[in-house]
């Protein structure tokens, strides 16, 4: 498929996530609403990590929720690295990272193996998918530079596979090794 569009294939595995993740809009509570509005609020004031967040009291006023509302909605964003909560200092937009959905996506995995292979599955394809996306952008950036150590462990990675060996820890170098020299690149 061109650049931007995605496949039938992609468009399922996308539905069948968003199925597993999304509430049903009839069930969303006053916590997931205040969650919404929260991270409505991140994005319309144009915070970033480490920005700080406006006080409890604040908030509630700012976006009309009750503090139960408010602290509950700021304990579970902090729990997916959304907001950062600094007892004594205050509340910062935290470091927005993909650590929970990794966490979740993994311990799915690790649960259905030997039951039911469609959530292995679904972790594979968006991977795949992850690693598609993203690739373009990776080349452009990183074109014209030099990459040895990336290089390196791309040969060490299809090496070990050729020898039928598994190589997660290479994979997670390489995948760093991108970012460091994504970061190089900013």
């Amino acid at each position: 498929t061109p650049q931007g569009e995605y496949s039938q294939r992609e468009l399922a595995l996308l539905a069948r996530l968003s199925l597993k993740v999304t509430p049903a809009v009839s069930a969303r509570s006053r916590c997931d609403e205040t969650m919404d509005a929260i991270k409505s609020y991140i994005l319309r004031e144009r915070l970033q990590s480490g920005d700080v967040m406006p006080t409890e009291t604040q908030l509630c006023d700012t976006i009309g929720a009750s503090r139960s509302s408010v602290r509950e909605a700021v304990r579970k964003l902090e729990a997916l690295n959304i907001v950062k909560v600094e007892h004594g200092k205050g509340t910062f937009v935290g470091s927005l990272s993909l650590d929970p959905m990794v966490e979740t996506l993994a311990f799915r995995s690790m649960v259905s193996v030997g039951k039911n292979f469609t959530d292995l599955q679904d972790v594979v394809e968006l991977r795949r998918f992850l690693d598609l996306g993203c690739a373009g952008e990776v080349v452009v950036s990183l074109a014209g530079s030099e990459q040895p150590r990336l290089m390196e462990l791309a040969e060490s990675m299809t090496n070990t596979a050729k020898e039928g060996k598994t190589f997660l820890a290479l994979d997670i170098d390489f995948h760093m090794g991108i970012l460091d020299s994504l970061d190089k690149t900013v």
